[in-house]
Parts: C-alpha cells; structure tokens; sequence
C-alpha cells in the first residue's frame, strides 16, 4: 500500500510539474517521499525547488538523491543531478556544527538538517541564517552566521545542561501517534514528556516522517491513487499552541488534532527575527509548518528593525509564503550606539561672486566680469563615535576660475610713456587639498551632518591676460605661481540610508580661503606690445593683485558614504 500511494502521488506530481505548477508539484513529490522514498522523487522535488529559488533544499535533495541511490542512479539522471549539483553549489555556502553533544538535532532556519554529528556540512543560501542546536536536558544553542558563497562556516556548538527546568507532558486527545514539536524542534512522539526551560514554549504535532532507505525504484509506471484516509494522515496536526512552564514543576498539555490542509512557510529577514502566527510566539528564524486554508497574522520583530506585521493567505497546495522583510530602525540604539570607520567621496559645484583683488574690483563701464565657477572633489576617511561625532582626514582637489573681459589697464614704457589700454584676464586656481575635518550626525535613517573642515590648498595661482594698447592685440600673456592658502569649511550634509553600509546624499558648504601671501601680477614682466622688431614697444603692465585676501566659495554636490 506504502508503494502504491507513494507511486500516485509521484505521478500527480509529474502532471502538475507540466502545467508549471512547481509549489504542488513540490507537494506531491514531497508527499511521495514520506510514503515510500525514491530517488526519482528526490530529483524531481530537487528540480521544483530550483524553480521555486529555493537553491540550498535543491542541492540537499540531489545531493540525497545521489549519495543514497549511489551506482544504482542510472547515468543518465546521474549525470542531470551532478549537473545541477554544480550549478546549486555556485550559490550557496556550507554550514557545519562542531563540538555538540552525539544526538543533538540541528535546526537551520527553522528546518530540520539532521543529528549531530552530521554526515555532512548542511548547504544554504548566499546571506544571513539562524542556527539552532538541541537536546534534552540542555539549553538550546543559537547562532547566526553570514554564510558566503563556496564558503563553510563552522560552529562550535557547546551545549551547557540546563541549571533550571521544568516538565513539559504532551499528549494527543483521541490517543493518535503524531510527532511533537516544542520551539520548532521535533522532540519525540505523543505521549511525550521531557525536561525544558522554564517559560513560554510554543507546541504543535505533526505526523510522524516514516524512517525508511531510500528505493530505487523509479515509479515511471503510474499505479492506483492512495486512499483519501493516506491523504488526510499526512495533513493531520495541529497550529502552533503557547504554554507556560514553570520550574520545579510538570505542565501537561492535551492536543486535539485536525486536518490541515495548508502549508504555512515564513522567511524574515534578518534570519534573527522572531516570529509570531495568530498571536503565539514560534521562535526565532525562518518557520514551516502546516496550517488551516485561509489568513494567518503573521508578526515580525527584531532587536533594532521596525516590527512587521503581515496578513499571510495559505492556501492548499502552496507553501512559498514571500518573505518578511524588516527594515531597519535607524534610532534604535542597536545602530546609533556604536562606532564605525567611514569612508566619504564628494563631487561639488563650486562657485564665487568673485575672486576679489583689483583685477576684479577695477571692472566697471563697459567690463564684464563672470562668476567663479569651479569644481571640489574630496576623499574622506574617518572613525564615527557612538552619539554621531565622527572626526577624520581630508584630501582632494579644487579649482577655480573667472574671466573679466573689457577691463581698463594701464601699460607702461621703459621712457617713462604710459598708455591706457584694455585687458581681458582669466584668473584660475589649482589646488590640491588637505586637512582634517569634525561632524556631528543629528539623525539616524536621514542623516544630517553638520560639520567643520579646515587645512591647507596647496597650488598654483595663474592670471592668463589678452591685452588691446595702442589698437594692437598683445597676449595671450601668463603670469603664474605657487601660492599656498589656507581654508575653513563650514558644511551641512543631508542624506538617507542605502542600507546597513551604505549612504547616499547631498552636502552644501562654505570655502573660506585666506592667503598668507596674496597672489600679485608682478610689473616686472617685459612685455612687446607691437611688433618684435620695434625695441621701443617693450613695456609692463602696472603691478595688481590677481586675488583678494578672502575668497568665499559656495559648494554644493553629491556624497557617497561607507561606513564599516
């Protein structure tokens, strides 16, 4: 009989698989599997879960498949499952428990992986996933890993025997044989009773998964359909039930169970979370379990994450619940409260009335002078202390330029002559930058920054001029030098985050420079105002600062922040 419904619900699982069907395909196969095992269930529940995404419970059930069919596999299959072994193993990682006590049962997300010692190290997806290490008479083992790809992260499970317990007694009411889970662990059979922790447990039964070798037998040839009462067996249990335990004590619960024909499957993230159905607290991490067709409130929480509740439909037939995802709540303490190195780039748009000195101040009539326009690209590095302060160093590059066209100059000769004439200069700085530099973050999510930069631009300062004497052009001429100047940078920053790394924003400053040394277009500068054959004409234009004392920047641009 175990044969017969096992090789029903394998074809009826064939024939949703190719309606695209992939979530009841996944439980037909599944459901064949409990009856009697096959390696051709095992690949083809393997194959619906790779369409479902589910990668790490693909590559467990081909690698099942080929390690418990071994040179029975045809070569055919055997050569399909090791292709989608190689293909499952590019994205995932390994976990492998150490250190635990023989007989342990290991929980990785809420599923079930085995006994410890386990055979093998347990495939997983490429991210975050909660470890779970139980046994009777000892406190349960948590741990959550960051699992990379083609990597194994290896934890050694040391369990401590409970200092305080109490008695936990489970039973079904008409007497039936189910499986009990306390906490998400199955723990034994009905009646069961066990020593646990103090406190709030959660409890549910489940049917009893057959303990039987792999066949390999193919179940190509569809037999009779397996009896409405096999059906029903496998869909009996109960909804997850809180109870209380106290220490010292025995604390017995009777379960009433019914045909559930759902599966109710949650995945939060961060794979920390605790979860709550209808209400009753199931434990930390990813949850599986059968449920009534229908909606289930489904809660969320998690240290420092902003709770989620969801209304969840099970529906019969399907168990690919999307996943819960937590967004993260920036004032928590969790985040605000610890320090980080941070890594800032900033691009901004740098602009000036003007750049001062009496090249500019003597533009009037007719002259035109544009604004200072230039550019400031920073790199920042830097520690942020608990609270928001973050202090740190800053280097980069910044330029700027400004052209006066028509202004009235005076050239004069070597007799003593002067003549009025009018120039045109394009005055331009090229600096690089360094210095240091201190914030104070006011928020979280949205950061707001205000700060201070202060240091050194180091570079040259260059008046290039076209000069119009005596109705001939002269020029382009160049005057430049090294002029280092000093610089404060008051700054607000605006931003939002990109996630637990990353953010995003926009700043605004004021650059205020000071020269020791004011930039100067010096008179000595002999300069051929007509031809190169007439001596006579040699002469100098009179002497002017290119640059005021101050120079006032206006900045505003884009940053990327890191922070580690």
């Amino acid at each position: 009989m175990a044969r017969k419904n096992a090789e029903a619900a394998y074809n009826a699982g064939r024939e949703l698989w190719k309606k695209g069907e992939y979530a009841a395909a996944l439980a037909r196969y599944q459901s064949s599997l409990r009856f009697y095992p096959t390696w051709s269930a095992r690949t083809g529940a393997g194959a619906c879960l790779v369409k479902l995404q589910r990668y790490d419970e693909a590559l467990d059930a081909f690698e099942s498949a080929l390690r418990e069919a071994g040179d029975k596999l045809p070569a055919k299959a055997r050569a399909s499952v090791l292709e989608q072994i190689d293909l499952m193993r590019g994205v995932t990682g390994m976990v492998m428990v150490t250190g635990a006590t023989p007989g342990a049962i290991v929980v990785v997300d809420g599923r079930l992986r085995g006994e410890h010692p386990l055979g093998a190290p347990v495939p997983v997806l490429v991210g975050p996933h909660l470890i779970r290490v139980y046994k009777e008479g000892f406190s349960p083992y948590e741990e959550a890993v960051d699992v990379t790809k083609g990597n194994m992260a290896t934890l050694p499970a040391d369990l401590k025997p409970l200092a305080e317990t109490g008695r936990l007694k489970i039973g079904e009411v008409g007497g039936r044989k189910m499986e009990v889970v306390v906490d998400g662990v199955p723990v034994g059979e009905t009646p069961w009773e066990g020593p646990v922790s103090p406190g709030p447990h959660s409890v549910q039964l489940r049917p009893i998964t057959p303990k039987q070798e792999l066949s390999t037998s193919t179940c190509d040839e569809p037999l009779v359909a397996p009896a409405e009462e096999s059906a029903e067996e496998q869909e009996l249990g109960t909804e997850p039930v809180s109870v209380v335990v106290k220490a010292g004590g025995t604390t017995s619960l009777e379960l009433k169970v019914e045909r559930l024909g759902a599966v109710l499957r949650i995945t939060p993230n961060p794979a920390t979370a605790g979860v709550y159905i209808n209400g009753v607290y199931v434990g930390r991490g990813g949850y599986v379990g059968r449920a009534k067709p229908g909606k289930h409130v489904v809660k969320m929480v998690e240290d420092g994450y902003e709770p989620v509740t969801q209304t969840i439909e099970a529906r019969v037939g399907q168990d690919n619940a999307p996943p819960g995802q937590l967004r993260k709540d920036w004032n928590s303490p969790r985040w605000a409260e610890r320090g980080r190195i941070l890594v800032e780039v900033r691009g901004n748009l740098a602009l000036t009335p003007s750049l001062g000195g009496e090249i500019a101040s003597g533009c009037d009539g007719l002259c035109q002078s544009s604004l200072g326009v230039g550019a400031l690209l920073a790199l920042r590095g830097g520690y942020e202390f608990p609270g928001g302060l973050s202090v740190g160093l800053t280097a980069g590059y910044f330029q700027m330029q400004q052209t006066i066209t028509g202004r009235t100059t005076s050239f004069s000769y070597p007799d003593g002559e002067a003549e009025t004439g009018t120039a045109n200069d394009t005055v331009s700085l090229r600096n690089f930058m360094a210095g240091a530099y201190a914030s104070l973050r006011l928020s979280e999510r949205f950061p707001v920054r205000l700060g201070l930069a202060a240091g050194a631009l180091l570079g040259s300062v260059e008046d290039s001029r076209i000069a119009i004497v005596d109705g001939r052009a002269t020029g382009p001429v160049v005057q430049s030098g090294f002029f280092p100047w000093l610089f404060v940078e008051p700054e607000m920053q605006v931003g939002l985050r990109l996630g637990e790394h990353f953010s995003v924003g926009v700043g605004f400053s004021a650059m205020v420079l000071v020269p020791p040394r004011v930039p100067l277009w010096t008179a000595q500068m002999p300069i051929n105002a007509h031809s190169n054959e007439d001596e006579g004409s040699a002469g100098t234009f009179k002497a002017e600062t290119i640059t005021g004392s101050v120079i006032v920047s206006m900045n505003q641009g884009l940053y990327l922040r890191y922070g580690f």
